[in-house]
């Protein structure tokens, strides 16, 4: 390849990784895909990459556990306060890392093979849980989405959440309401009773009532964010990548564990 050609490239990825996408566009649900300019008044999606490959995040877990151990990370630049705690679900003596996301956004789909692997290889003391953000309230049908799945595939077996994320991302499904969503699950082997049970069921409500509130008092402008203990927020952008994002996990647990 030319080396000019491979500069610009690299440097394009580089941007797209590292940018925020529109939280509040319709667009971004149907096309999966960021729009060029941003409004002030929308959330933003916060970058799930660090301008590499999966494959060079899989290398990076290789680290050993020594050299991870010895990490320091920064207030105000690799993590913050917040202003107040949020509650958190996480069993006695566990520490809770909670993960904001929406299923439009690209940047939550690209976090998702290094947020698999931290569930895979968090210590024990960690209690993980998803939170669908509602940052916008056009993200409220995706929140009921995640929940829906929640419901219907308790044991996992069928992945929902992976589907519904590739649906959208890989074969351009747009999911953008409840008709359609309830399509997609009838072509997952659901029926569409089933469907409408679980989406008017009261346990999906307040669940999505209970995400709309979290998301709300986290003060989260966008996704993906990841918030540990109720206490800190981070994000890739802010641990600047999605490999140094689980080691700022990983300190921030350790912090609270102590």
């Amino acid at each position: 390849m030319n080396p000019l050609l491979k500069i610009v490239l690299t440097t394009t990825f580089s941007i797209f990784a590292l940018s925020a996408c529109m939280g509040g566009s319709d667009d971004a649900a149907e096309t999966a895909a960021p729009p060029a300019t941003a409004k002030q008044d929308t959330p933003t999606s916060s970058s799930a990459t660090e301008a590499g490959s999966e494959a060079e995040n899989v290398a990076a877990s290789a680290e050993p556990e020594q050299q991870i151990s010895t990490d320091r990370f920064i207030e105000g630049q690799h993590y913050r306060l917040l202003n107040f705690e949020l509650p958190t679900e996480a069993p006695e003596g566990k520490v809770e890392v909670a993960e904001l996301f929406w299923y439009g956004c690209p940047h939550c789909y690209h976090l998702e093979p290094a947020m698999k692997e931290y569930i895979e290889t968090k210590p024990d003391n960690v209690y993980f849980r998803r939170v669908p953000a509602t940052l916008n309230p056009a993200w409220a049908v995706h929140a009921k989405a995640y929940y829906i799945g929640r419901l219907l595939d308790a044991d996992n077996s069928k992945q929902m959440h992976k589907k519904i994320f590739a649906a959208i991302h890989e074969q351009r499904r747009r999911l953008m309401d409840d008709e359609s969503i309830k399509s997609f699950f009838v072509s997952q082997g659901f029926t569409e009773e089933q469907f409408d049970n679980a989406a008017n069921s009261m346990e999906v409500q307040a669940k999505i009532k209970t995400a709309t509130e979290y998301s709300t008092a986290s003060q989260a402008t966008g996704v993906p964010t990841l918030i540990v203990n109720g206490k800190y927020m981070t994000s890739p952008t802010m641990a600047q990548g999605a490999e140094k994002l689980k080691r700022v996990l990983k300190f921030l647990v350790e912090k609270e564990a102590k």
